[in-house]
């Protein structure tokens, strides 16, 4: 039972351990899918300009932000 405890693949069954690796396997492939996605999030948000238009009321900030777009 000690060795059970310090090394636990050593208490595991083949089937047991096959089913590890295909849990392990599907981690893997989400883990993946969801690095690509942050990193085409990423590259797109590179691309967005953000911008504070401050000033007075009727200071013209409606009409330079329609003439930006």
């Amino acid at each position: 039972m000690g060795a059970c405890m310090s090394n636990m693949e050593l208490c595991m069954s083949p089937l047991d351990k096959k089913l590890a690796k295909e849990e392990i396997s599907i981690f893997v492939e989400r883990n993946e899918i969801i690095e690509k996605v942050l990193h085409e999030e990423k590259i797109k948000n590179k691309r967005i300009v953000k911008v504070l238009l401050l000033g007075a009321p009727e200071s013209g900030k409606s009409t330079l932000f329609k003439q930006m777009k």
